[in-house]
């Protein structure tokens, strides 16, 4: 009789701790349950969890930073060419105006002034004695000016960004040109195709480099012979 009196005891003992120990709990972590529950609804809390940030950050843009559609871009620039006559080392000095229908096609103009110097081959031909006593003066149809008409195709776009300071847009483009060029002989037809890579530093300067292929009729004493130039660029441009 005193063991069953006894094991009443502990078990209301124990049914009576359990029930004090589940009403201590529930006040402590029923609001906290709430909150996660209703993350959306609670502003305050949604707030502070937006503004957890890692360690590292990360940029990713989309969009085009300049925008050029419908613009006007203003090139002047400097050229080299590599190749036709071996006598005569051409440069020039060139405007060009692209006016950019939109991010991918672009027509406009280019008017350079050549200049001209002798090569090597063809300062020692004058120089040669050898026959006669007298150097020979090579027979060079050089170019005076030119102007042509151009077409831009803008395919490949990306950006870079130059020593964590900002981000750079550039363009991958091929051109297609045609137009007159002057020469000691008279003018004829010229034309040419070439790739360059376009960067656009902010919404109004820009730089090009570029490389092209030009051809044009020029004359070796009395007869014709088509002159192959390859002409590299470099352009220092205004977006109006």
């Amino acid at each position: 009789m005193r063991s069953k009196l006894l094991l009443v005891l502990g078990l209301g003992i124990f049914l009576a701790t359990t029930v004090q120990a589940q009403e201590a709990v529930t006040p402590a972590t029923t609001p906290a349950l709430s909150d996660f529950d209703s993350l959306g609804g609670n502003s305050d809390l949604l707030e502070k969890a937006k503004a957890i940030q890692g360690s590292s950050r990360v940029e990713i843009i989309q969009n085009r930073i300049v925008q050029r559609s419908k613009r006007w871009e203003l090139s002047p620039e400097y050229t080299q060419t590599l190749g036709g006559d071996s006598y005569v080392r051409t440069e020039g000095f060139s405007l060009n105006a692209h006016y950019h229908l939109n991010p991918r096609w672009s027509v406009g103009g280019k008017y350079t002034y050549h200049t001209n110097s002798l090569t090597k081959e063809g300062k020692n031909l004058i120089n040669d004695s050898s026959a006669g006593g007298t150097g020979i003066i090579p027979a060079v149809d050089y170019a005076k000016q030119s102007s042509q008409f151009l077409v831009n195709w803008y395919p490949v776009y990306g950006k870079v960004a130059f020593l964590d300071q900002g981000v750079t847009q550039f363009d991958m483009y091929a051109s297609l040109g045609g137009g007159q060029i002057e020469t000691l002989s008279g003018r004829k037809s010229t034309y040419s195709a070439g790739a360059g890579v376009g960067f656009w530093w902010n919404s109004k300067w820009t730089t090009r480099f570029e490389v092209r292929y030009q051809n044009f009729q020029a004359k070796d004493y009395q007869e014709s012979k088509l002159m192959n130039w390859t002409v590299a660029g470099l352009q220092m441009g205004y977006l109006l």
